[in-house]
Protein backbone atom coordinates (compact mmCIF):
# COMPACT_ATOMS: atom_id res chain seq x y z
CA UNK A 1 0.00 0.00 0.00
CA UNK A 2 1.14 3.55 -0.85
CA UNK A 3 -0.17 6.64 0.44
CA UNK A 4 0.29 9.78 -1.20
CA UNK A 5 -0.52 13.24 -1.19
CA UNK A 6 -1.92 15.56 -4.32
CA UNK A 7 1.07 15.53 -6.43
CA UNK A 8 0.23 13.96 -9.51
CA UNK A 9 3.62 13.14 -10.89
CA UNK A 10 3.83 10.39 -7.75
CA UNK A 11 0.24 9.44 -7.73
CA UNK A 12 -0.30 9.04 -10.92
CA UNK A 13 3.60 7.15 -11.99
CA UNK A 14 2.38 4.61 -9.43
CA UNK A 15 -1.32 4.09 -10.86
CA UNK A 16 0.72 3.48 -13.95
CA UNK A 17 3.01 1.15 -12.58
CA UNK A 18 -0.18 -0.52 -11.09
CA UNK A 19 -1.77 -1.29 -14.04
CA UNK A 20 1.04 -2.02 -16.13
CA UNK A 21 4.04 -3.51 -14.29
CA UNK A 22 3.84 -7.33 -12.50
CA UNK A 23 5.55 -6.50 -10.08
CA UNK A 24 2.85 -3.73 -8.77
CA UNK A 25 -0.26 -6.12 -9.41
CA UNK A 26 -0.96 -6.42 -5.71
CA UNK A 27 -0.60 -2.89 -4.54
CA UNK A 28 -2.82 -0.16 -3.63
CA UNK A 29 -2.80 3.38 -4.17
CA UNK A 30 -4.44 5.39 -1.58
CA UNK A 31 -4.46 9.64 -1.05
CA UNK A 32 -3.52 10.31 2.41
CA UNK A 33 -6.47 10.96 4.47
CA UNK A 34 -5.92 14.99 4.56
CA UNK A 35 -5.31 15.34 1.07
CA UNK A 36 -8.53 13.33 0.50
CA UNK A 37 -10.81 16.25 2.81
CA UNK A 38 -8.62 18.73 1.28
CA UNK A 39 -9.49 17.93 -2.24
CA UNK A 40 -13.13 16.93 -1.76
CA UNK A 41 -13.20 20.39 0.13
CA UNK A 42 -11.59 22.45 -2.36
CA UNK A 43 -13.17 20.85 -5.54
CA UNK A 44 -16.78 20.82 -3.62
CA UNK A 45 -17.31 23.47 -0.49
CA UNK A 46 -14.63 26.22 -1.43
CA UNK A 47 -16.33 27.32 -4.37
CA UNK A 48 -19.54 28.06 -2.69
CA UNK A 49 -18.36 29.77 0.43
CA UNK A 50 -18.88 33.99 0.44
CA UNK A 51 -16.52 35.25 -1.62
CA UNK A 52 -15.48 39.09 -2.93
CA UNK A 53 -14.75 37.86 -6.50
CA UNK A 54 -11.87 35.10 -6.31
CA UNK A 55 -10.84 35.65 -2.51
CA UNK A 56 -12.92 34.54 0.56
CA UNK A 57 -14.39 37.10 3.00
CA UNK A 58 -13.65 36.59 6.34
CA UNK A 59 -17.24 35.16 6.74
CA UNK A 60 -16.06 32.43 3.88
CA UNK A 61 -12.90 31.68 5.92
CA UNK A 62 -14.49 31.22 9.25
CA UNK A 63 -17.45 29.07 7.52
CA UNK A 64 -14.46 27.51 5.78
CA UNK A 65 -13.07 27.25 9.31
CA UNK A 66 -15.92 25.16 10.58
CA UNK A 67 -16.44 22.94 7.75
CA UNK A 68 -12.99 21.63 7.09
CA UNK A 69 -12.91 21.37 10.60
CA UNK A 70 -15.79 19.33 11.36
CA UNK A 71 -14.24 16.92 7.93
CA UNK A 72 -11.12 16.17 10.19
CA UNK A 73 -12.26 15.73 13.61
CA UNK A 74 -14.96 13.21 12.28
CA UNK A 75 -12.45 11.17 10.43
CA UNK A 76 -9.76 11.09 13.87
CA UNK A 77 -11.77 8.60 16.00
CA UNK A 78 -11.06 5.98 13.18
CA UNK A 79 -7.18 6.04 13.25
CA UNK A 80 -6.76 6.82 17.12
Amino acid sequence: MALTDEEKAEYETFERNIQSDPNYEKSSLMLCCFHAIWIYFREKVRPNLPKNGNILTATGREYGMVIFGSFVISIIPQYI
